[in-house]
């Protein structure tokens, strides 16, 4: 198995902060990853929805307050960090970098 994310090189994601509502995660897809950026009031988050076991995409599950790999059940915290199942290590975060108008995310 490999992990795209690893292997491509995609430049920085750019998010107008317009499209990015307080308190709610938002996913993009960048370079052929899946990309999860959170605005709160202490300011903007990112990481990678890639699992750490096999780099399956993983769903953010509003009602568990989790997020779920459907590949092999694996879950992580509100945090990225893994609670049950195969994965070992965290959810991928992303650097951020904020303009008077954007989110630059990676880079």
């Amino acid at each position: 198995y490999k992990r795209q994310a690893e292997e491509k090189t995609t430049g920085p994601l750019a998010v107008s902060l317009g499209e990015l509502p307080l308190n709610r995660r938002v996913r993009f897809e960048h370079g052929g990853r899946a990309v999860e950026v959170l605005r709160t009031t202490d300011g903007v988050t990112a990481r990678s929805l890639l699992c750490t076991h096999q780099g399956c995409n993983v769903n953010w599950v509003e009602g568990e307050q989790v997020y779920f790999c459907p590949c092999h059940d694996g879950k992580f915290d509100a945090e990225g960090k893994p609670i049950y199942g195969p994965p070992r290590e965290p959810l991928r975060e992303l650097s951020v970098t904020l303009t008077s108008t954007e989110a630059i995310i990676g880079g």
